[in-house]
């Protein structure tokens, strides 16, 4: 079965937030998009205010675009909890990750209507305290294309 963690149904409009339960269990719950702000806090929905150390994650689908062509030279590599030994890896060009003192902000493609050239797309925040590592690299380094640089400047 499909762990889908990073990848809770969403509409446009409507944002996730994916907590920790008593029971250790992974909670998911929907929350009007237009209702969330981000604060050094947590995640605010109205009146509601959800602290940093107890959210996991914050997901919500864009509207469809069209397609990028161009391959990303740069990406950036972060590896997230997600309750497994290995924690989930999700790859994005480094211009779709950002940083904040709270979380780091992710904007994940997730599928391509080639017929239309249509993406959709997701946007993710995943609060310090779940973010095992990122890796700042090239999109050759991670389909194994280039060997590392010899030299600290990057020369070859």
């Amino acid at each position: 079965m499909e762990d889908t963690r990073s990848k809770p149904t969403t509409q446009v409009g409507s944002v996730v937030v994916g907590t920790l339960g008593p029971d250790g269990t992974w909670v998911d719950t929907a929350h009007y998009l237009a209702q969330f702000e981000q604060s050094e806090h947590g995640a605010v929905f109205g009146r509601l205010v959800i602290p940093w150390p107890r959210v996991e994650r914050v997901t919500w689908s864009l509207p469809p675009r069209e397609a990028e062509i161009d391959q990303p030279h740069s990406v950036v590599r972060v590896v997230v909890e997600d309750g497994t030994t290995d924690g989930e890896e999700i790859v994005v060009a480094s211009e779709r990750f950002d940083i904040t003192p709270w979380a780091v902000g992710l904007l994940v493609d997730d599928l391509l209507d080639a017929d239309k050239g249509l993406v959709s797309q997701r946007r993710i925040l995943v609060p310090w305290h779940a973010v095992r590592e990122y890796e700042r690299t090239t999109a050759a380094m991670m389909r194994g294309d280039g060997a590392p640089p010899s030299r600290p400047d990057g020369q070859l």
